[in-house]
C-alpha cells in the first residue's frame, strides 16, 4: 500500500464498520423502549421527543431506513479496507465519502418517516 497508510485505511474502515453496526442498533433499542428518550442519541424531534410512546413508535417506523443506512455505511467501511490494497488514496476516499453520503441520506428518510409517524393525520 504505497499511497494509502495501513494504520489510515485500518482506522477510517473500522469507524465506518462499527458506525454502520451502531445505527441500526440504537434504532432498535429506542423502539424496544430499551434507550429512553434522551438529548445524545436517536431521532431527536419535537415531535419524537413529546412522550415516551412517540419515541418508541417514531423508532419503530425508521428502523428499516436505520438498517439500510447502517449496511450501507458499513458496506463503506469494508469497502474502505478493500480499496485500501489498491494503494487509491482518491479512490479509498471515494468509497468512504460516498458510503457516509449515502448512509446519511437514508438516515434523514428514516427521521422523516419517523416524525411522520409520530403526527397526528391531516384532515
Amino acid at each position: 500500500m504505497d499511497g494509502v497508510p495501513v494504520w489510515l485505511a485500518a482506522l477510517l474502515g473500522g469507524l465506518l464498520l462499527a458506525g454502520g453496526a451502531l445505527v441500526p442498533y440504537v434504532v432498535s433499542r429506542a423502539a424496544g423502549g430499551q434507550l429512553r428518550r434522551n438529548h445524545w442519541v436517536g431521532i431527536r424531534t419535537p415531535a419524537t421527543m413529546a412522550s415516551d410512546a412517540t419515541w418508541r413508535d417514531a423508532h419503530a417506523a425508521a428502523r428499516g431506513w436505520a438498517l439500510a443506512a447502517g449496511a450501507v455505511i458499513a458496506l463503506s467501511g469494508l469497502g474502505v479496507l478493500l480499496v485500501a490494497a489498491l494503494g487509491s488514496v482518491g479512490l479509498l476516499a471515494g468509497v468512504a465519502v460516498g458510503g457516509a453520503l449515502l448512509g446519511s441520506v437514508l438516515l434523514v428518510l428514516g427521521a422523516v418517516r419517523a416524525d411522520a409517524a409520530t403526527r397526528p393525520p391531516r384532515s
